[in-house]
C-alpha cells in the first residue's frame, strides 16, 4: 500500500474576460488566473487491484463521494489511460469553500493525478497530464500547473506569468451559490460593454505593482452573476469600505476577493466582516505548488 498526502490550493480570476460563444457551445475565455494559499487537504493511498476500486471520502457532508465528483472522474480517467487496475482510496479535508469560483472541485482533481502519478509511475509526459486534466474540466490545467497564468481557449491553453506572490487577500462569500450553466445562458456576449484591461494586467503582474493591478480587476460574469445573487455586490462594497484596495467576482462566483496593502489591513478587515458577510477567509497569492 502506498499513500501521499498533497496540498490542493484555490486559485481565483484576477481578471475574466468571454470573447465568443464557440460553435460547440462552450465560451471563448481570456482569464489570468491566481493560485492561492487556501488550499485542500487530499489524501491518495493506492494499493494493487484486479479490478478498479475508487473510494472517496470527505469531511464535508455535502460534498458528493461517488462519480458526481471530479476527484472520483480524475481518478478513473488516469487509470484507464494508464491501462492499471488498482485499488484507490482519496480523503478529502475541504478547505476552499464550494460554489465559489474558487476551483476547488477541479483543485482536488488536480491533487489526485499528481497522487497518481507519483505513486504509480507510468511515465506520463507533461502534454499527457495537461490533456488528461483538459478532458476531466476547463480549470483543471491550470491548477495542476499552479502559479499564474493566462489561460484562454475554455481555460486550457496555458501561459505561465511570473508570479506576483505574497498578495494579501480577504475573501468572502454568500452561502448562495450560483449555476455556472444559467450564468451563461443569460450571458449575451455581443452586449458586454466593458472589457477587462488583460495585457495591463500581466504587466503589472510582471512588475509587481499592486496599484496598477487593483485597479485593472475585472470579471465580466460578474453583473450577470449579482443579478442571481444580489450579495455578491453588496461583500463587493464591504470589502472596499472596509480598506480593500481593488475587489472582484472570481470565476462564475459567488464568492468574492479584496486585496489589500498589508497583512495587517487584511486581518483587520476580515475581523470586521465577519459580522457582516457569511464566510470570510484570508489568504495570499502563491507560486506554483509542488507540494507532495
Amino acid at each position: 500500500m502506498k499513500k501521499l498526502t498533497i496540498s490542493a490550493p484555490a486559485k481565483i480570476n484576477l481578471t475574466l474576460d468571454v470573447l465568443a460563444r464557440r460553435a460547440d457551445g462552450y465560451h471563448e475565455l481570456s482569464t489570468v488566473m491566481q493560485s492561492l494559499s487556501l488550499a485542500d487537504t487530499v489524501e491518495v493511498e493506492v494499493e494493487p487491484s484486479a479490478e478498479t476500486v475508487i473510494e472517496l471520502t470527505c469531511d464535508k457532508p455535502f460534498v458528493p463521494t461517488d462519480e458526481r465528483n471530479i476527484a472520483v472522474k480524475a481518478a478513473n480517467a488516469f487509470l484507464q489511460h494508464a491501462r492499471m487496475h488498482a485499488h484507490v482510496r482519496i480523503a478529502l479535508q475541504k478547505r476552499i469553500p464550494v460554489g465559489a469560483g474558487m476551483g476547488g472541485g477541479s483543485t482536488d482533481a488536480a491533487a489526485v493525478l499528481r497522487g497518481l502519478d507519483a505513486l504509480l509511475c507510468p511515465g506520463f509526459s507533461a502534454e499527457t497530464m495537461n490533456a488528461l486534466a483538459k478532458s476531466i474540466g476547463a480549470d483543471v490545467p491550470f491548477v495542476l500547473q499552479g502559479g499564474c497564468a493566462l489561460a484562454e481557449g475554455i481555460g486550457e491553453a496555458l501561459q505561465p506569468i511570473p508570479v506576483f506572490s505574497g498578495i494579501p487577500l480577504v475573501i468572502c462569500k454568500p452561502r448562495a451559490s450560483a449555476s455556472t450553466k444559467e450564468i451563461f445562458t443569460r450571458l449575451k456576449v455581443d452586449a458586454i460593454a466593458e472589457h477587462p484591461d488583460t495585457a495591463g494586467v500581466i504587466e503589472a503582474i510582471r512588475e509587481k505593482n499592486l496599484s496598477a493591478l487593483v485597479y485593472r480587476l475585472f470579471n465580466v460574469l460578474e453583473p450577470v452573476t449579482t443579478e442571481l445573487c444580489p450579495a455578491i455586490g453588496e461583500y463587493r462594497r464591504a470589502l472596499l469600505k472596509n480598506g480593500a484596495m481593488g475587489a472582484a467576482m472570481t470565476g462564475s462566483g459567488t464568492a468574492v476577493f479584496g486585496v489589500f496593502a498589508d497583512h495587517a489591513a487584511a486581518a483587520k478587515a476580515a475581523k470586521a466582516l465577519r459580522s457582516v458577510c457569511d464566510q470570510v477567509w484570508q489568504a495570499e497569492t502563491i507560486c506554483e505548488n509542488k507540494s507532495l
